[in-house]
């Protein structure tokens, strides 16, 4: 939160683009129920592990709660984001975890914010970010939408 709080700060004073992402492992309670904790720590560490191979050097990466990911992407905007965060969900699907000759495939679900000129804190950003994501669960899990969709769709219902 320390460094969403600079990565905010310089993307308002410099007027640069600032794009959060939050990934959350689908279905995650029932691997865990499933599986045991131990795995699901180990599916969780696998999953981070990958998602640290696509970034920048810029990025910044953090678990904030359960099997909840942020990522910030500086620079980054909304669109260009979306298309990385598919990358990301792809990658993930692609991933195969093995125990005791067993494969467990995974899938994430992904929300994407932009920065708003009313968001002031990691956690402004944040909440945009997982209305986006609890968006792409309830429309069936394993896709990326972006908070300006969710807009976009309450604006079209509006009219």
């Amino acid at each position: 939160f320390k460094l969403g709080n600079m990565l905010i700060s310089a993307a308002k004073r410099h007027k640069q683009e600032l794009t959060m992402l939050v990934v959350d492992v689908d279905e995650f309670e029932k691997l865990n129920d499933k599986y045991g904790r131990a795995v699901g720590d180990a599916l969780l560490a696998r999953v981070a592990e990958e998602l640290a191979t696509c970034l920048r050097n810029s990025d910044v990466l953090g678990r904030f709660g359960g099997d909840e990911v942020a990522i910030l992407l500086p620079a980054t905007d909304e669109y260009r984001a979306t298309y990385f965060a598919e990358k990301l969900r792809a990658a993930i699907e692609a991933m195969v975890y093995t125990r005791n000759e067993q494969q467990i495939l995974l899938t994430a679900s992904i929300g994407v914010a932009e920065i708003q000129q009313h968001h002031t804190a990691p956690d402004d950003m944040l909440r945009a970010a997982q209305s986006a994501l609890q968006k792409a669960k309830k429309d069936g899990r394993n896709r990326c939408v972006a908070f300006s969709q969710i807009n976009e769709a309450a604006s079209a219902t509006a009219v």
